[in-house]
């Protein structure tokens, strides 16, 4: 399997669903369903996949989404795929979304290539294996802008001058419960609140590539909103470009610590620009959940 070429095809996919995200962005969101789980979708979710779909099955690498019926793996990989994370804030107006992509090894349990594409801006983190993560910029057909770089995370402390970003669960995640209690969130943000300011921009692929990109003040992130595996793939960003992760599974009010490339088999994912900043992250979140 030639990993480089899988990755370049499924490139080509989440710039297609890139475009079609980036066109509908601050319009009125039309045709908006509740799905049983209480989560929505648009008819620009299902325009999205439809225009990557082209790309990503040339791979013959089973597809796995939030809205797809192909979630039986047949092979030794799976491609986890969201057309349009953070569909909530997109309804609303928001140009926080993103389109995520991941390379999922079935065998060794982890993700091995990862993609997030920012449709209002154009720009594209990817990172794999041995390799650093990357970021690009496409102007609105898709086309490369001159130039590139490699990210590398900015390894300032945790403080009150920095930020970190929150995305919460409200009981959409694959556990079908809301991860946290609101007092449990009511005394997370109590105990960050007296350490560092705190956002929500309302994607996770979003949350995860900032921390990845070294933008200045922007040294972690926490997630309870982990609807799917697709929605922690982000974390291979961070971890290449020179950052640190935790993840947890929360079971009957006891944290178990698992591998965060092993994106289906965590409920909480904590990444920061180093170990301090992760370490003091898990610390809250343990006292938040004690």
């Amino acid at each position: 399997m030639n990993i480089e070429n899988i990755i370049a095809q499924a490139t080509e996919g989440v710039l297609a669903s890139m475009s079609v995200v980036r066109r509908a962005q601050g319009k009125k969101a039309s045709d908006i369903e509740t799905k049983e789980d209480e989560t929505i979708v648009t008819a620009t979710d299902r325009i999205s996949a439809a225009a990557a779909a082209q790309y990503l099955k040339v791979t013959n690498i089973p597809i796995m989404s939030e809205d797809s019926e192909q979630n039986v793996c047949v092979a030794g990989y799976r491609q986890f795929f969201d057309p349009l994370d953070g569909t909530s804030v997109f309804a609303g107006g928001s140009v926080a979304s993103t389109v995520i992509w991941s390379l999922y090894d079935v065998g060794r349990r982890q993700i091995i290539a990862s993609i997030v594409g920012e449709p209002v801006s154009g720009r594209l983190w990817t990172a794999s294996e041995g390799k650093p993560t990357e970021l690009r910029w496409f102007n609105e057909k898709g086309i490369p802008k001159e130039g590139g770089q490699t990210t590398v995370v900015e390894k300032c402390c945790l403080s009150r001058k920095t930020a970190i970003l929150f995305d919460l669960s409200h009981g959409f995640t694959r556990a079908g419960r809301q991860i946290l209690t609101d007092a449990q969130v009511g005394k997370l943000f109590s105990l960050l609140n007296t350490r560092t300011k705190i956002n929500i921009p309302g994607s996770n692929g979003h949350i995860q590539a900032l921390v990845a990109n070294g933008g200045t003040g922007i040294v972690g992130s926490i997630t309870t909103a982990l609807g799917g595996p697709w929605d922690a793939c982000g974390v291979l960003l961070v971890l290449q470009a020179g950052g640190h992760a935790k993840a947890f599974a929360l079971n009957n009010g006891l944290l178990e610590e698992k591998n965060p490339l092993a994106v289906e088999d965590y409920d909480c994912l904590i990444t920061g620009n180093s170990k301090e900043t992760v370490n003091t992250l898990v610390d809250c979140f343990r006292q938040a959940v004690q």
